[in-house]
């Protein structure tokens, strides 16, 4: 993948690259966003009311996201940054790590993040943005998200619900928590694209006018517009 575009004044960063292809095909699904660029180099537009940009960058993995948000806060010229990040099992406690590191960088969150997405302007930093896969309020992942997005009524989503609860304790490679991760990857598995979430979006296989879609997708636009 080609090097991000370091000079964005604007920047989302994202723990991998399904999170990154998600966040692409989501905007791209929508007449306020468009994205430029060979989908490894590329920036998303916000076409109205500004017609700026931000870029989406991943960091392969939470620890080195949060390495990054004090380097990401001091950068010049920066005018806003956001984190994409999952709450996984402890919301509070992934929302206590972030919050450390922003106070290192000289910005202050609030308690506890904000159900449409947290924003924050501080005196001479750039504004910041915090999203908490799924939806700031729950524990949960990417797929928790994603999981809403299934269409009402698809024949293919009990079934995968139901084979991977038909499998035995002793037989599981996962745990409890990604219960709801393993039955969004079995229901991706008789997509044209399997496996992947960013293409499911892209195929229309997902629904992306959804309450949560929209109140993550006014989020971005909060953010960087």
């Amino acid at each position: 993948m080609p090097e991000p575009d370091q000079s964005s004044p604007k920047l989302l960063l994202v723990e991998g690259q399904n999170d990154l292809h998600a966040v692409l095909h989501l905007c791209n699904k929508h007449d306020y966003f468009s994205v430029e660029g060979d989908w490894g180099s590329e920036r998303v537009v916000l076409n109205q009311p500004t017609h700026s940009y931000f870029t989406v960058e991943e960091k392969k993995g939470i620890s080195e996201l949060r390495k990054a948000i004090r380097t990401e806060v001091q950068t010049s010229g920066r005018q806003a940054l956001g984190i994409l990040v999952d709450a996984d099992e402890d919301l509070h406690g992934r929302w206590s790590e972030l919050s450390k590191e922003f106070q290192r960088a000289g910005i202050t969150l609030p308690d506890c993040p904000c159900p449409d997405g947290t924003i924050k302007d501080s005196a001479n930093r750039p504004r910041v943005g915090v999203w908490l896969m799924p939806n700031n309020k729950c524990n949960g992942e990417l797929e928790d998200f994603v999981k809403e997005m299934i269409p009402a009524g698809d024949p293919v989503w009990p079934r995968s619900q139901r084979y991977i609860n038909g499998i035995p304790k002793g037989a599981r490679k996962f745990d409890q928590a990604t219960v709801t991760k393993a039955q969004v990857h079995a229901w991706l598995s008789a997509r044209k694209n399997p496996r992947q979430m960013g293409a499911a979006i892209g195929d229309g296989d997902l629904e992306t006018s959804g309450p949560l879609c929209q109140t993550f997708l006014d989020w971005l636009q909060r953010l960087f517009g």
